[in-house]
C-alpha cells in the first residue's frame, strides 16, 4: 500500500462481512495502524454506520452487492472519486 502515504490520507478505511479478513489486512499493513480503521458489516443492510469518504476503491464489490445497493453505498458516502473493477 505505498499509494498510501500517511502524510496523504488522514483516514483509510476497510469495510468488509468477513472479520476474519479484516483482521489479516490490519496485520498486513501494521504501518498504517495510525490511519486504518478496519469495520464490519454488510453494505447492504448497515448503512449508517458508512462513514463519509473522498475516495471509494470498489474493486469487484458490485458482484457481491448488486448495482442497486452498490448505488445506495456510493450516495450515503458521497465521495469526489468512486473507482470499481467489474
Amino acid at each position: 500500500m505505498n499509494i498510501f502515504k500517511k502524510t496523504r490520507f488522514k483516514k483509510i478505511y476497510g469495510i468488509d462481512v468477513n472479520q476474519h479478513y479484516l483482521d489479516q489486512t490490519a496485520e498486513r499493513y501494521a504501518d498504517l495502524a495510525d490511519i486504518l480503521d478496519c469495520r464490519c458489516f454488510a453494505l447492504t443492510a448497515d448503512l449508517a454506520n458508512l462513514p463519509r469518504s473522498e475516495l471509494v476503491i470498489a474493486n469487484l464489490l458490485i458482484e457481491y452487492i448488486g448495482y442497486s445497493s452498490f448505488q445506495k453505498v456510493i450516495q450515503k458516502v458521497a465521495p469526489k472519486y468512486v473507482s470499481c473493477i467489474i
